[in-house]
């Protein structure tokens, strides 16, 4: 991983746990990590909106993607933000919100809605980051 101003405090285990992404992950990971944080009672409800929307087009248009996974992801997302929330420190903000801003986006990786692995890249960015933050009991199997 380069290095990044944002992530320099993180323990050496956590920035070698980021950098085990592929390339392609980890460039969007570290242009997430670089955005102005945000609030995050609103990255919580960005998340729940999207799982709302998400799930108003499962058997619409997403006939093939995993609902199951998509609503695991939002509410462990979700769990996450409430966690940093709690115990706060800018490092664990910055990386929490990089994983909801990348589950959220149209423009990640692979489309969330058009393959039944669509939501497999969030699944990893998510599990990367709450490994790296030490709340491995939310990774996702």
């Amino acid at each position: 991983m380069r290095s990044n101003p944002h992530t320099n405090g993180i323990m050496e285990d956590a920035q070698a746990r980021l950098a085990e992404l592929p390339s392609e992950l980890l460039e969007v990971l570290e242009e997430m990590l670089e955005q102005p944080l945000d609030d995050l009672e609103g990255l919580i409800e960005k998340v729940v909106s999207y799982r709302v929307e998400v799930g108003e087009m499962f058997g619409v248009n997403a006939e093939f993607a995993d609902e199951e996974l998509a609503a695991m992801l939002a509410a462990r997302t979700v769990e996450l933000l409430e966690r940093v929330a709690t115990d706060y420190d800018e490092e664990g903000h910055r990386l929490a919100q990089a994983a909801a801003n990348y589950l959220v986006s149209s423009d990640d990786v692979d489309d969330d809605l058009s393959s039944p692995i669509g939501f497999d890249d969030d699944k990893e960015i998510f599990n990367s980051v709450v490994e790296a933050l030490g709340h491995d009991d939310l990774a996702i199997l």
